[in-house]
């Protein structure tokens, strides 16, 4: 608590006391606030319930991580909840989070949807989230409000750090997730926290958002550092080839015309992580062949339309391989192709990684897919401009997916017999635009924004049945538009 005008501070207190479940304890931290109706409502407060509000006066001004590890000394639950003074928690918000954790006993940090709420009590902003991603949690603080962490593991990793002040939160939630691993990172889907828009909050203004920026900037870099052992982490500016491991892809490659033809041998030339490729072409084209014989490395040719199962043939994959497809694509840079490799080996759980698919217009084809109930596979972004952020920056975030468009796509070959097409066929047996891990997978797919090329070849989506969990998208949050546009629709009656 830092000189809250008394009438949002009294709004919070209200909001957490008022909640259905009632385990709980206030512990606040008041950071030598120089106004003194602050203290007199925390007093009130206090002497209204003695055995719910604990607080610390502290003597001098420290700024917020300081105030927060006051805070956080006082609690003795097993769970802290990250609380600012004059936001506001709907009454359900503890009983959800409880029940969360009676279902999910291991997480060891829950968080929640939220919204914001003007100074007039007009809720605003909704920001329905995917369930948990570490790639989406290194470009944005996806888990901001509510989040919640085990006292035990929080005070282990020494809570907040000074230097980090307006990103502080984003900057524990990554050594959090660092220290008890993304296994225990569990998603609510409902909006439990409505954050206060005032002229101090962080998100206000363009200006308060500097040191926030630069704050969250460091912390990225530092998670980069220690994950990965090098490399220099910014947001919105750093690259997974950084810092990728060294290895070799073989690639199948389905040709349409000349330009394509050019421009993938190009590729393969100047890309020092390509060992070999198959190429398909067209029984009618064999010209399209022709700049493939300046190609250094080995090239095999396949007459007719490329097929995962006769690719892996030719290819004569082993059980740990790395395979990149691209059918009908040009325009793929050296660099992009570079930034989906290092990100793929990254993780040995990354399956595979697929990209944006532009039309020859330069408009977005799809950046990869969303389940819906309605209409099954719906492609994301189509239709929009090249680079658009979309909801909530979603656009320009690598994360993890439910499906991605199998014309470009990296993918590890271990993997191989969990990856599926919307028919339910093994993608070994037959090929299809889309592709997706079986619900047996333990592996995951990641979508990259970096990754695009030009697709020349537009094709329908197959039938997806209701086997493979239509409506069952955990990275497409059941509060948005079953319209399947993804980043922009919302429906206001669900779970809200």
């Amino acid at each position: 608590v830092y000189n809250t005008q008394s009438r949002y501070l009294r709004k919070a207190l209200d909001s957490v006391l008022q909640q259905s479940y009632t385990k709980f304890e206030i512990c606040i931290a008041d950071d030598a606030s120089s106004r003194a109706s602050v203290r007199t409502v925390l007093e009130e407060y206090t002497q209204a319930h003695p055995n719910k509000i604990r607080v610390c006066y502290r003597e001098e001004n420290g700024h917020i991580s300081k105030c927060l590890n006051s805070a956080l000394a006082l609690a003795t639950g097993d769970y802290v909840v990250l609380f600012d003074h004059d936001d506001e928690l709907p009454a359900y918000a503890l009983q959800e989070v409880v029940s969360a954790i009676n279902e999910n006993p291991d997480a060891a940090l829950l968080y929640s949807d939220e919204d914001r709420i003007t100074a007039n009590g007009e809720r605003i902003d909704p920001y329905f989230k995917p369930d948990f991603s570490i790639e989406l949690l290194r470009e944005q603080n996806c888990i901001s409000h509510l989040g919640v962490y085990r006292t035990k593991e929080a005070k282990e990793i020494g809570g907040f750090r000074e230097g980090f002040e307006g990103s502080q939160d984003w900057d524990f939630a990554l050594r959090f997730v660092e220290h008890v691993g993304v296994e225990r990172v569990s998603h609510i889907p409902r909006v439990l926290y409505h954050w206060r828009l005032v002229p101090q909050t962080v998100s206000f203004t363009v200006e308060t958002k500097r040191d926030a920026f630069d704050a969250g900037r460091l912390a990225v870099s530092e998670h980069i550092t220690r994950t990965f052992g090098r490399g220099e982490g910014a947001v919105h500016g750093w690259s997974y080839s950084d810092f990728s491991k060294p290895s070799t892809f073989d690639c199948l490659i389905g040709l349409q015309n000349k330009e394509q033809a050019i421009a993938l041998a190009g590729l393969i030339n100047s890309c020092a992580s390509i060992r070999k490729a198959v190429v398909f072409y067209p029984e009618e084209s064999p010209e399209l062949l022709i700049p493939f014989e300046s190609v250094s490395k080995p090239i095999v040719e396949s007459v007719g339309v490329l097929t995962l199962r006769k690719g892996i043939e030719l290819l004569n994959c082993g059980a740990h391989d790395r395979i990149a497809i691209i059918d009908g694509v040009s325009s793929l840079s050296a660099d992009a192709f570079n930034e989906a490799a290092g990100l793929l080996l990254t993780d040995s759980s990354i399956a595979g990684v697929g990209g944006t698919l532009l039309t020859t217009r330069g408009n977005i084809d799809n950046a990869g897919y969303v389940i819906t109930r309605q209409s099954g596979l719906v492609p994301v972004l189509a239709g929009n401009r090249r680079g658009v952020g979309g909801y909530f920056g979603r656009g320009t975030c690598t994360q993890s997916v439910s499906a991605v468009d199998s014309r470009l796509f990296l993918f590890r070959s271990e993997y191989l017999g969990e990856l599926t097409i919307p028919t339910g066929d093994v993608l070994n047996d037959t090929y299809a635009k889309a592709v997706m891990l079986s619900k047996e997978s333990k592996g995951r797919l990641l979508w990259s924004p970096k990754f695009e090329g030009i697709a020349t070849n537009r094709e329908l989506l197959a039938e997806f049945s209701s086997e493979h969990g239509v409506g069952s998208d955990k990275f497409y949050n059941k509060n948005l538009s079953e319209r399947g546009d993804y980043f922009f629709g919302f429906q206001k009656s669900l779970s809200c």
